[in-house]
Parts: structure tokens; sequence; C-alpha cells
């Protein structure tokens, strides 16, 4: 299991393949990243992000990437203070506990402490969720048997799996990603390259 992220970087370095990814509420392959902040914070949209201090997840996170997208776009040149956390809970608990004025996670942890103080003020385009990937020597037969099996997986067997793997898994192909190897051209960083990431 890849992040969407560092498959596009396997892909390259490495001939990994996608086969299979989860499957969101909605019983699409995708995710979206949200930028939030607390209930009560005066921040509405993205141009007021500017000089604001932001947690975001992981450099390895296709959401964080997502975001410098979102507010390049935005015009936002100048944010404050910045740091990367390893779990988006974490992103959000640094923000509930105002330790941080905006933060960036995957939509569906987003979603869990809506009711907890959190507030959404804008949703990413669809990002292709994190793949399952085989290595480009795989046995053929073996990538069938486990194709096969992801896909018979249901909802009703996995009552008890984290919620983002918990609604099944669907087919993907390596161009469903094409699209972020652009967000990540756009940003000036070649997702063509290993070494960006291990330096």
């Amino acid at each position: 299991l890849f992040r969407s992220y560092t498959y596009i970087i396997s892909h390259s370095a490495f001939g990994v393949r996608c086969i299979a990814a989860p499957l969101n509420v909605a019983g699409e392959p995708k995710f979206h990243s949200a930028i939030v902040v607390r209930d009560d914070s005066p921040i509405k949209n993205l141009v007021d992000v500017n000089k604001r201090s932001i947690a975001f997840a992981s450099e390895l996170s296709m959401s964080y990437w997502m975001s410098l997208y979102l507010l390049q776009n935005a015009g936002v040149s100048q944010p404050g203070k910045s740091a990367h956390f390893d779990h988006h809970e974490d992103v959000v608990q640094k923000v509930l506990r105002g330790e941080f004025e905006v933060g960036s996670v995957k939509d569906v942890v987003a979603q869990r402490y809506l009711d907890q103080g959190l507030r959404i003020i804008t949703m990413s385009p669809e990002i292709p969720a994190v793949p399952i990937a085989v290595a480009e020597s795989a046995d053929a037969k073996l990538v069938e048997l486990v194709t096969t099996a992801l896909l018979e997986i249901t909802p009703d067997s996995t009552q008890n799996w984290d919620q983002e793997f918990s609604h099944g898994f669907a087919l993907v192909d390596d161009s469903d990603y094409n699209s972020m190897r652009e967000i990540l051209r756009a940003l000036g960083h070649n997702p063509m390259s290993w070494s960006e990431v291990t330096e």
C-alpha cells in the first residue's frame, strides 16, 4: 500500500504499478484534501490564510502537495509558521488546541471532527486514492489472485477496518495519477525524481 505521492515516485524510480485502491463512501477510489480551521476562527477562505500559521500532513502525503497548490492558486504568498506532522489526526489536534490557525488534512479525517469544533473552509479537487501496487516483476497469476481478492471485499466484511478502507476496492490504472503529476510539476517539484524524496 502506497500513499498517492510515494506511488508516483516509486512508479518512476522502480517501475511498481498500481492494481487497486480503496473506495470512498460514495463508491469512488478518490479523496479530497480539506483546509480546516477552528469553528471560532475568523478565517473564512483561502485568501484569509495569508500570514497565518499552518499545520500540514507529511511531505510524503499528496494531501500536502494539493494544499500547497490550492494556496498558490489563491495567491497566498506569505504563510506564517508551518510544520509537518506524520498523522492527519495530529494536524487536527494542533488546530483544535490553537497551536496552529490552519490545517490541511484528508477529507475523511476532517469529517470526523466537524462536531468537535472543526470547520472546513475549502475542499480540493479529487485526488486518486492511495493505491495497492506490485513490483514490475511480480508473478502475473499472483497479481490476478490478489486483485480478485481485493475486488471481492465488501463493506459487510470490513466493519472493524479503518474507515478509509472499509468501503471496498476498485481497479485503478497508473494514468489515474497523471493529474497529480501535473500538480507536482506546477509546483516546481519533479515527481520523477526519487532523490527529492530521500534527501
